[in-house]
Parts: C-alpha cells; sequence; structure tokens
C-alpha cells in the first residue's frame, strides 16, 4: 500500500488492482454517473480495465493521478480525489484556438489587402475625375477665347483660347493614359 497522505481522519492513497469491489459502488452511484460521467464499469473485468487504463497507469506515466480515501477509523474506502492529466485535451483546445486565429488572420489580411486595392482604384478615379474636369475647363477657356476673338477682333482675345488648347492637350493625353486600362 501506498499512502500518499494521511490525517487524522482520513487515508489518501494508490489504487490498487485489490481495489475493484470499490471501484464497481463508486463509478456506478447515481450521483456520479450523473454528475461525472458513466465509466461503463460494471464487472470485476471493467474494474480491473479502469484502474490499469486510468489511475495506474497516470501513476506510471506521471506520477500522479486518482488516489483511493479512506476513512481512517473504519478502514472504509469513501471516496476517489486526485489529479489527472488534461494534456491532450488541453493540446487540441489550444489548437483549435490557434487555428481559429490563423483563420482570422487570413480573413484580416484579405480585408486588408482588399482594402488597399480598393483605395488605389479610388485614388486612380479621382485623378481622372480632376483631369476631366480641367479639360472642361480647357474647352470654355478655348470657347471664350474664340467668342471674344469673334465679337472684339482683337488677337489679344484669343489667349485663352492657345492656353486652354494647351492645357486642353496636355489633359487629354492625360485621361487618355490613365483610362487606357479600363475595359469600356
Amino acid at each position: 500500500m501506498h499512502i500518499v497522505c494521511e490525517t487524522k481522519a482520513l487515508v489518501i492513497r494508490k489504487f490498487e488492482l485489490t481495489d475493484t469491489d470499490f471501484i464497481i459502488s463508486l463509478l456506478n452511484e447515481e450521483s456520479f454517473i450523473r454528475y461525472i460521467t458513466d465509466k461503463n464499469v460494471r464487472t470485476h473485468d471493467d474494474a480491473i480495465r479502469y484502474l490499469t487504463q486510468g489511475p495506474i497507469a497516470c501513476y506510471n506515466t506521471h506520477g500522479f493521478g486518482l488516489n483511493m480515501v479512506i476513512l481512517k477509523s473504519t478502514n472504509t474506502p469513501i471516496g476517489m480525489c486526485g489529479f489527472i492529466s488534461i494534456r491532450n485535451k488541453l493540446l487540441i483546445g489550444n489548437g483549435l484556438i490557434v487555428l481559429l486565429l490563423g483563420i482570422l488572420c487570413a480573413i484580416v489580411w484579405n480585408a486588408i489587402v482588399t482594402m488597399d486595392k480598393t483605395a488605389k482604384m479610388v485614388e486612380h478615379t479621382y485623378k481622372v475625375i480632376d483631369n476631366s474636369n480641367i479639360l472642361v475647363s480647357s474647352m470654355v477657356d478655348q470657347e471664350t477665347g474664340l467668342r471674344g476673338f469673334a465679337i472684339g477682333g482683337q488677337e489679344e482675345y484669343l489667349e485663352p483660347y492657345i492656353s486652354g488648347k494647351k492645357a486642353f492637350d496636355k489633359h487629354l493625353n492625360i485621361v487618355t493614359e490613365l483610362t487606357s486600362d479600363n475595359p469600356a
């Protein structure tokens, strides 16, 4: 018998294969099945399997596990306590969290790339609009110059036409270049 801890009232010791009757009784209590789980331990062989694959395997693997609690005054087993290894559950849980974070990072990265492309397209559109507005303004200047020359007959009235024509040609080339990749 390997005693883990002893108090005035209790003895806590490691389970042994001779504890099968107590294991069958404890694991089939209605409260154990309802609040913990049904371990499906109904026979002596089931109890041996539970002890060897559960507490005794934990002792051998981790150096700790579930232990039997015995009432010292009557030497009556009253329950079990101890530590169990939840390493695999933690690994799976943390793995799922890391996977979700990876998926979220991919989604956010995709959103950032899309926003960057959209911002560049908006900036490009504003350049086209600004240069198109200058084209309209250049045409108005040309019209103003021609009308002034037609009415007044003086060549200085052609100055808005000449500067408008230069601005129009310059910005028409810019707009043509900016919209050359547009499908329409």
